[in-house]
């Protein structure tokens, strides 16, 4: 029995607004695959086609820094990892809030070990940023000219973690980014907070990859003494509490003086507790409010595109559910979607194996809906509860 065509055209007649609703949903879907092929891939592709040169003289001396604010938990077992790093001249440097909380077991490695030293911020210092002025303290201390920053509760993966980030520091070369992955229980919050820090690392250490280093974490990040004392260190944020870290790579690092290390021996795992990350989601939104050039502009692009595609595919499927006729719409987004979900899946999850990270598969679909309202959450959350953001000098200013 052959049925005539003129039963089928109406699939394929699309009034003005079907048809600019589609046109919206295509140049999103463009979008979202050009970041996918081009920024998002571009870690991946840099374990893969790496073409760096590397030091080849005898190992530098160097010094780790660790702020603690009386973590003697996750202290330890950053002491402990690093002790065992198989590096012939390195001192670690520990900061802490208050020196009682801690006495017992710094003294315990500072007998043991003579390469440890601490000590800690007094009380009275109020105006200032603590951890700035813990790190400040701690880096006018250090003998070398080579620091790295770990933070407590960060356990490095291997012995040879120290190689690996200083062999990056040939002539030129003042800042090194390491990679810090969220080890935990596999709960939800923890597969969130992990794909969150994740794809933070895809965007951020991407960029950097590709000469346009705008951030980077004090959970795994090496720079030069002289980089800290030629840019008066944190002189320029210290209205801030925070951007030790973050603030301070943007404001100093380039195309020429940065490297990415995110070889398996350079990775440290971070057993962050769900209120740390908390915390590292409101410092982020007031500290991305400072950084130069248009890093965040580029990534909003990305965010707005995404929603834009969800938004207008759900209107379509919502129309062709009550409309028969609609259905060829829906199967055409349908089709857009699985593609976008394909290339995201594959880039997302080599990345992930390039990081030693966990694989995600259908998760991903929430992940990518969900991360961004909580990004939101976040920012409104501080807006309204960020008297602490700034230090008691800018307040009285104010």
């Amino acid at each position: 029995m052959n049925i005539p065509w003129d039963n089928w055209l109406p699939l394929f007649y699309f009034d003005a607004w079907e048809i600019t609703v589609l046109s919206v949903v295509f140049l999103s879907f463009c979008i979202q695959v050009f970041y996918y092929f081009k920024p998002y891939k571009r870690l991946y592709a840099f374990s893969k086609y790496n073409c760096h040169e590397y030091s080849n003289e005898n190992p530098p001396a160097a010094s780790v820094i660790i702020y603690t604010d009386n973590d003697s938990g996750g202290l330890e077992i950053s002491l402990k990892s690093l002790l065992m790093q198989d590096y012939p001249n390195f001192e670690i440097i520990i900061v802490c809030e208050t020196y009682d909380e801690n006495a017992h077991l710094l003294s315990q490695y500072k007998e043991k070990y003579p390469n440890v030293y601490c000590t800690y911020i007094p009380e009275d210092s109020k105006s200032l940023s603590r951890k700035k002025l813990a790190l400040t303290v701690a880096i006018k201390a250090s003998k070398n000219d080579i620091l790295l920053f770990i933070e407590p509760g960060c356990k490095l993966t291997s012995k040879d973690w120290m190689r690996k980030m200083i062999r990056n520091y040939i002539p030129g070369i003042d800042i090194v980014l390491g990679y810090s992955r969220i080890a935990g229980k596999h709960y939800f919050l923890n597969h969130l907070m992990a794909y969150d820090n994740l794809f933070s690392a895809i965007q951020y250490l991407g960029k950097a990859t590709s000469g346009e280093p705008f951030k980077g974490l004090g959970r795994n990040l090496s720079y030069r003494k002289q980089l800290f004392y030629s840019s008066k260190g944190f002189s320029k944020y210290l209205f801030l509490q925070y951007g030790d870290d973050d603030l301070f790579i943007n404001q100093n690092a380039t195309r020429n003086n940065t490297r990415v290390e995110i070889s398996p021996d350079s990775i440290a795992d971070y057993a962050m507790p769900p209120k740390d990350w908390e915390k590292s989601k409101m410092r982020y939104s007031l500290t991305s409010k400072y950084y130069s050039g248009k890093t965040r502009f580029f990534f909003e692009i990305e965010t707005f595109s995404r929603y834009l595609f969800y938004i207008c595919a759900l209107g379509i499927l919502a129309l062709s559910f009550f409309d028969f006729f609609k259905w060829t719409l829906a199967a055409s987004t349908g089709l857009l979607f699985f593609i976008r979900f394909g290339i995201q899946c594959f880039v997302i999850n080599k990345t992930a194996s390039v990081l030693k990270e966990r694989k995600y598969r259908f998760s991903l679909i929430w992940f990518d809906i969900v991360l961004p309202f909580v990004n939101m959450y976040y920012a409104v959350y501080r807006k309204f509860g960020g008297k602490k953001d700034f230090t008691y000098n800018f307040n009285t200013k104010s």
